[in-house]
């Protein structure tokens, strides 16, 4: 090679290194769930992917505090149907029978993401306009309406849940929800669990299943198909077609469980920016319980 080309070809690379090429893409983000403390996550995931250039368009209760560049909102419902201090534990008995029936609320739930947020003005509005997107961004939860919104844009979704991952959602990827050695979020049980524990662990999940497929996803599957028609493909195989999963938990603080490689955990997210540790001594300390588990206390002694 001559020497002018070389100067040429180093000329070249020199520039594709300093000018490096940028894909952004247009994200549909929807975060019907009213709740303020399931609307962090998704507030953090917004404001991370604008800074990386992406055209983001948001659906949700909780308007960003400071308008961003590249984002539009769509808000959802009035300020006074959100929940913000919704619920009092003291009204929560914590008895066997409350834990079982808690499906109740998701079917709740799932009456008012799809009854009253997916037929909101502002959605209809949103329907009626001429958008594209590459990817959609939504809450894996309860009702499942919104996920006709990729089939009428036909992009892939990726989902989100706000807690640990119920059984109904774990399903739709593949994972792992073995009743033996992975407990049921609602019924709290600690690791390791006895021969009736696994048992009750088993029935809750078939009951949660079945509750889920045959109560909670009619009620978005009717909603869905009044406004996008009678062709429209079921929700359950919709939410079955989910490409990735991120999960507002993190293995040292919620149960250990296999995860497949298309879930990944992302808890912490809403705490923004780490900061770096004081220069402190650690000490671990272990204490045994009566059941054969231990725990590792973190200790900061200055």
């Amino acid at each position: 090679m001559s020497a002018p080309a070389e100067v040429l070809l180093f000329a070249l690379l020199a520039v594709l290194t300093f000018f490096p090429l940028v894909y952004s893409f247009k994200i549909l983000i929807v975060n019907p769930f009213p709740g303020k403390s399931h609307d962090l996550p998704f507030f953090k995931l917004t404001e991370g992917l604008v800074k990386k250039g992406h055209q983001v368009t948001a659906i949700g209760h909780f308007p960003l505090g400071t308008p961003l560049a590249n984002c539009t909102y769509v808000r959802l419902a009035k300020p006074e149907n959100v929940y913000v201090s919704f619920f009092d534990l003291k009204s929560f008995s914590g008895s066997r029978s409350e834990k079982w029936f808690v499906m109740n609320i998701v079917k709740d739930y799932a009456e008012t993401l799809c009854a009253k947020d997916f037929a909101s003005d502002s959605v209809r509005r949103f329907f009626n306009e001429i958008h594209n997107f590459d990817v959609m961004v939504t809450l894996a939860f309860s009702g499942d309406c919104f996920f006709s919104l990729a089939h009428k844009y036909k992009v892939p979704v990726v989902g989100i849940t706000g807690m640990y991952i119920p059984v109904w959602i774990s399903e739709r990827l593949g994972n792992p929800s073995n009743p033996s050695y992975i407990p049921n979020v609602a019924l709290e049980n600690m690791n390791p669990m006895g021969f009736w524990m696994n048992i009750e662990n088993l029935l809750v999940n078939v009951y949660q299943r079945l509750f889920y497929d045959y109560f909670v996803v009619s009620i978005g599957e009717k909603f869905a198909k009044k406004y996008f028609g009678e062709d429209l493909p079921s929700l359950r195989s919709m939410a079955f077609n989910i490409s990735f999963l991120l999960v507002n938990t993190y293995f040292s603080y919620f149960t250990p469980r296999p995860l497949v490689p298309a879930i990944a955990e992302m808890g912490g997210i809403q705490t923004g920016k780490v900061q770096k540790p004081p220069n402190v001594r650690f000490v671990t300390l272990c204490l045994h319980f009566n059941y054969p588990v231990e725990f590792s206390l973190l200790y900061l002694i200055k």
